[in-house]
């Protein structure tokens, strides 16, 4: 029996999910709240999230942010020759690319990031 009706949005669309642990205390009261206000979770959870990424887009664009990852990208470069002195620019490409993929990076970012390796 459903006590109080939560408004749940269904349509997937082009969604990623993603998850997270808080402590218990939070998700309690996160769930106390979204109960009480008729919303679900997630949908608070998502309105948050978006407010935030629009305050971070205007500090940083996609532009700023590739250029910080291919700054380090490039540092690490050399930390990463002198633990595998036998290793080459290509094998570091490829595991690069690996580890963006795994982090759920597009593979346009990932050629931007790429390409420029020194």
């Amino acid at each position: 029996m459903v006590i109080v009706n939560v408004k749940k949005i269904t349509s997937r669309g082009d969604y990623k999910m993603i998850g997270v642990t808080m402590r218990s205390k939070f998700h309690s009261y996160l769930s106390l709240y979204c109960l009480a206000k008729g919303i679900s979770k997630a949908s608070l959870l998502k309105d948050l999230i978006g407010d935030w990424i629009d305050e971070q887009k205007a500090k940083y664009s996609d532009k700023v942010l590739l250029d910080e990852i291919k700054e380090r990208v490039n540092e690490q470069w050399t930390a990463y020759i002198e633990d595998k002195p036998h290793s080459n620019m290509e094998r570091y490409r490829k595991e690069i690319e690996n580890e963006l993929l795994s982090k759920g990076i597009p593979q346009n970012y990932i050629d931007i990031i790429t390409k420029d390796l020194k």
